[in-house]
């Protein structure tokens, strides 16, 4: 109750701090739709809605989550100078309000201007810069999984719309070395990435409706910039674990790993591979499991041949990465868990309690498909780092 009621009492005082001026505060959140074609900023819209991607059920453990269909639009924001800016990892435009996109969280519920952090906090002053600017950014932006579902993928539209790359890229911060190696992967140099507020010559911003469940065409550059062959040595068998991650951990790993070991797993801390190091991995993987968190997005970079198990917390379900399996090919399973002590927190940040004797029978079945499909792509040619057919 304390903290609705400071939240509540905030509430006047940063509102007549944004009708005065003098704070920086911005001054509201506006969609993409009130900005587009008004003023100095012009661009255009591109429908990327598809069809619901068919998940490859390994047919153990849970019901995999319900598949959804792609209901996305992309706004392309082509702002003069002056009538867009970058600052604090948001679109801003001419009237200080935050440009935003429809979106919801991994719950449902849709995002309001009191989610952001910069409704409480003043803008950034941006400097000028001479040349065209691109924004790669979100509130995400420090979330491995959001940057190669949703961010890095932005690469492609600028290009295509720009028929060539922009001068200079906005990241926002903080900025992490695998932002600097992907965007070298695709030809991007570190001298062409801002981290600081910055107000260009020209403004380009692509805002995404809706990009939960990503579209193709953002899944397929991430994995064709980056996949590498599957080779043809012995798979690997990986288990993220999340032991050093603040929530949603599995609170009974010790157990958990006595099986996986004897399924031949081995446990990785992705927050401590190098990009290379990780796509290295997970093109070699046999089978990945793991609790559901940003490590999953290395799924991308995994081969038909590969099998996904997810794992979540008792009460909590999400689509992202059986959705990243079901479009590289994958064949996937889940496995919820029980109830734990932090059923008070969001579903999403709970942590997990698996039983041992349930992941024992997803696993046997995971290892046995592993092998069958180990084989098969034994007995096919190669593959290039290109995309999976549909």
């Amino acid at each position: 109750m304390g903290k609705r009621a400071a939240k509540a009492a905030s509430t006047p005082v940063l509102a007549a701090a944004r009708a005065s001026t003098l704070f920086g505060l911005p001054r509201g959140m506006v969609h993409a739709d009130a900005v587009l074609g008004t003023g100095r900023v012009r661009g255009g819209r591109q429908d990327l809605s598809e069809p619901s991607r068919e998940v490859r059920p390994l047919g153990v453990g849970d019901p995999p989550p319900p598949a959804e269909s792609v209901v996305t639009t992309l706004t392309m924001l082509d702002g003069a100078s002056g009538s867009l800016t970058f600052r604090n990892n948001l679109v801003v435009d001419e009237k200080d309000r935050v440009v935003f996109p429809r979106a919801t969280d991994e719950d449902g519920r849709p995002f309001t201007f009191r989610d952001l952090q910069v409704w409480r906090v003043p803008l950034d002053s941006p400097r000028s810069v001479r040349g065209t600017v691109a924004y790669l950014s979100d509130t995400g932006v420090h979330n491995f999984g959001h940057w190669f579902l949703f961010i890095y993928p932005l690469v492609r539209h600028y290009r295509e719309y720009l028929g060539e790359d922009p001068d200079f890229f906005y990241i926002g911060a903080p900025i992490q070395e695998w932002h600097y190696d992907s965007l070298a992967a695709c030809g991007i140099e570190p001298r062409q990435l801002l981290t600081e507020p910055v107000a260009g010559d020209r403004m380009l911003a692509a805002i995404v409706d809706r990009p939960v469940p990503p579209p193709r065409s953002f899944l397929d550059f991430s994995t064709e910039t980056l996949r590498r062959p599957r080779g043809s040595g012995p798979g690997r068998r990986v288990y993220i674990s999340r032991k050093r991650q603040a929530i949603r951990g599995l609170v009974n790993e010790a157990a958990c790993n006595e099986v996986l070991e004897q399924h031949g797993f081995e446990p990785y801390f992705t927050e401590a591979l190098t990009l290379q190091e990780e796509t290295e991995l997970f093109a070699s993987a046999d089978a990945v499991v793991a609790l559901h968190g940003a490590g999953l997005a290395n799924l991308l970079f995994c081969h038909p041949s590969c099998v996904a198990v997810e794992l979540f917390p008792h009460g909590f379900t999400s689509s992202w990465f059986s959705d990243v399996s079901a479009a590289r090919g994958l064949r996937y399973a889940c496995l919820h868990g029980e109830p734990t002590r932090t059923m008070g927190l969001p579903s999403k940040s709970r942590d997990a309690l698996i039983d041992p004797s349930k992941l024992d029978a997803v696993l046997t079945a995971a290892t046995e498909a592993a092998v069958g499909l180990r084989h098969a792509a034994a007995e096919a040619p190669l593959e290039s780092p290109a995309v999976d057919a549909p």
